[in-house]
């Protein structure tokens, strides 16, 4: 059971725009109303994290992403590495879908890359986080454009943020290593193998996803700054012409992948 004021008390009485999803105590949705400059509530199902959050003064309601209430409506929602927390791709989907129902206009994501993890386990290697016994669900990237398609959004823009180019990254430990870590350290993880990567591996994806057509966000995170989005696509940089031909052949039996003019890639809506 829930206590204190509703979702929608909260929204109604500091006039937010927009929701946070799986805010916890409250650091993703100060970091969103810095970089937005617009007023947003947090919702949290984690009774604990949401006093800890209300203790230090920041606006998060106990409540459930995958039920969110029926008369609730914003402009825009907000998921900071949440979805990965959840239990499956099936409640992935219903948040995703409860996000497109009260918000008006978009939703942003920021969703840690679990993309190659076999790949980075045939060379003897993992990305610290992809082990963690939070992160339940691994979800894609063609799982998630799958989802973006089913629940009726109107486009979307993903961007790759940072792209580990070596084993010799921080964020690479070797497959050896116990699970629950952080950042790579050889005292406590061991040697790794000096490879460089022949395909792009990313750290994470910052994704817009549009309720309205167009869309623009001109406060999203910095890779997604002053983004219009009037069409599905992935934004890809040079480098990432050499996506592998299974992720490819992935994507495009999907239905959203189609070689561009300039021999990127672009994410479609299948018809």
């Amino acid at each position: 059971m829930t206590t204190g004021p509703s979702l929608q008390a909260v929204v109604r009485e500091t006039g937010a725009e927009f929701i946070d999803l799986g805010a916890g105590r409250g650091d993703s949705l100060v970091a969103s109303m810095v970089v937005s400059g617009r007023r947003g509530v947090g919702v949290d199902i984690d009774r604990n994290k949401v006093a800890r959050a209300q203790a230090r003064g920041r606006p998060v309601v106990e409540g459930s992403i995958l039920d969110l209430p029926a008369d609730l409506e914003v402009r825009f929602a907000t998921a900071d590495n949440v979805l990965e927390h959840l239990a499956s791709l099936d409640e992935v989907e219903v948040a995703v879908a409860e996000a497109r129902r009260v918000a008006r206009e978009f939703l942003v994501i920021r969703h840690p890359s679990f993309d190659d993890e076999e790949h980075l386990e045939r060379l003897h290697l993992r990305r610290y986080w992809t082990d963690w016994h939070g992160h339940r669900c691994h979800a894609l990237l063609p799982d998630l454009l799958g989802i973006f398609e089913r629940v009726g959004a109107v486009s979307w823009e993903i961007r790759p943020t940072r792209r580990i180019v070596d084993a010799a990254d921080p964020a690479i430990l070797p497959s050896v290593a116990p699970p629950d870590q952080q950042v790579y350290d050889a005292a406590c993880h061991g040697p790794k193998p000096s490879i460089r990567f022949e395909r792009p591996i990313y750290e994470a994806y910052d994704i817009l996803v549009g309720f309205t057509d167009p869309v623009t966000a001109t406060f999203a995170p910095p890779n997604l700054a002053t983004c219009r989005v009037d069409r599905p696509r992935i934004v890809l940089r040079d480098e990432d012409v050499g996506w592998p031909a299974r992720r490819r052949r992935d994507l495009r039996a999907a239905g959203f992948l189609a070689a561009d003019k300039v021999g990127g890639l672009r994410a479609r809506r299948s018809s």
